[in-house]
C-alpha cells in the first residue's frame, strides 16, 4: 500500500471516529404533554393580570436526568391561551432560569413573543438562539409573565393527569407581595423541553480532525523524503 493510499485510508478512519461526535442527537429533557400533545384546554393558569387585582407570574420546575452529561437547549414547547376577556396586549415572556434554593434564579435565556389574537389556544415552539448547556442532575425553572400590566393570558394545564394532581414543582408569584408561593398541588402546566446531545462540541471536534490531518501530512512528507 503506497503513501497516498494509506493517507486516504487514515482520513476515512478519522472521519468515521469524528462523525458521531459532531452529529448531535435530539432528546426530550422534560414533557408534561399527554399522548399526541394532549393538554387540558378547560384549565389554564393566569399569566399577567388576575381578577383586576394583581399581576401574576407562573413558574414550572424540571430537572435534567443524571445520565445526560452534555446537553444543549434546543427548543421549548408551551401551550398558551389568549382569552376573549383579555383587555391588554398579546405579548408574553417565557424565560429559562437556574434554580436558586428552590426558586427561579438567574435567567439563562429569555423568549419574548406575541400570542395569536384573542380567544386562541395553541402550542408555541420556541427555538433557542443561545443553545445554553444544561447540566445533569440540575434543577431549572420555566417562568411565564407578561410585560403588559393589563394583559390577562393563560398557560394551559398538563395532559398527564387531572387538574389538581401533583405532577412536579410549580410556583406562583403575585405583584401584591412578590413572593414565590408553592402551587404544585394543582399540577404543572403543559410544556416540553428538548435538547441536543453531543460528546464533543463541534469546534473541538473540528480541531481534532484538523490535527489528525496535519499529522498525516507530516508523516507522508517524511516517507517521501
Amino acid at each position: 500500500m503506497n503513501v497516498v493510499t494509506q493517507f486516504k485510508s487514515m482520513v476515512v478512519f478519522i472521519a468515521m471516529i469524528i462523525s458521531p461526535l459532531i452529529n448531535a442527537q435530539s432528546v426530550v429533557l422534560y414533557n408534561t404533554f399527554g399522548a399526541n400533545d394532549y393538554y387540558q384546554t378547560n384549565w389554564a393558569a393566569d399569566v399577567g393580570y388576575h381578577l383586576n387585582t394583581d399581576h401574576v407570574m407562573v413558574a414550572n420546575g424540571f430537572s435534567v436526568a443524571s445520565s445526560l452529561s452534555s446537553v444543549y437547549l434546543d427548543s421549548i414547547d408551551v401551550a398558551l391561551m389568549n382569552p376573549f376577556n383579555n383587555d391588554g396586549g398579546n405579548a408574553i415572556n417565557l424565560s429559562l432560569h437556574e434554580d436558586l434554593n428552590g426558586e427561579p434564579g438567574s435567567i439563562i435565556e429569555a423568549f419574548d413573543f406575541d400570542l395569536a389574537p384573542k380567544f386562541s389556544a395553541q402550542i408555541y415552539t420556541l427555538n433557542s438562539v443561545l443553545s445554553p448547556q444544561l447540566f445533569a442532575s440540575q434543577n431549572y425553572w420555566l417562568v411565564a409573565s407578561s410585560p403588559d400590566p393589563l394583559a390577562e393570558l393563560g398557560w394551559f394545564w398538563n395532559g398527564l393527569s387531572p387538574f389538581g394532581d401533583y405532577t412536579g414543582p410549580k410556583l406562583r408569584q403575585s405583584s401584591l407581595n412578590n413572593i414565590w408561593i408553592d402551587d404544585s398541588s394543582y399540577g404543572q402546566q403543559a410544556f416540553r423541553v428538548t435538547a441536543s446531545t453531543s460528546v464533543v462540541p463541534v469546534p473541538a471536534a473540528a480541531w481534532l480532525f484538523g490535527s489528525g490531518l496535519i499529522g498525516l501530512i507530516g508523516v507522508a512528507r517524511l516517507r517521501k523524503a
